[in-house]
């Protein structure tokens, strides 16, 4: 049977402490992402390695069966947190201001940490 959802997606959790059996925050956003309609055809668990993130998201975006990749991890200020500099690169288009808006969204659900 052919998938006819609109919304393909590969998830990614970056994390070096991490396995697909503990990664608790990756599971449930595959289950918001399949209760929102979207099709979540696969998931990985990849180090905060940027060389290691680069390639997975290249290679998930070179099959053409998927249209969205979502990571989740490694987005911190620590020295391991790389997912910012190993995706920028690949990027074609960027939407300045929308970091902003998520960070002040977050702020006014749970506060200051």
């Amino acid at each position: 049977m052919t998938n006819t959802r609109l919304i393909r997606v590969v998830t990614v959790t970056v994390s070096d402490t991490r396995t697909p059996e503990t990664d608790e925050s990756g599971a449930l956003l595959g289950e918001l992402l399949e209760e929102a309609g979207c099709s979540v055809e696969s998931h990985h668990v990849v180090p905060d390695e940027a060389k290691a993130i680069a390639e997975l998201v290249e290679a998930s975006c070179e099959t053409g069966e998927v249209n969205t990749v979502i990571l989740t991890g490694g987005t911190g200020i620590a020295a391991r947190d790389v997912t910012i500099e190993a995706v920028e690169p690949l990027l074609e288009k960027t939407l300045p201001g929308f970091g902003e808006a998520f960070r002040r969204l977050s702020f006014d659900e749970i506060g200051p940490i």
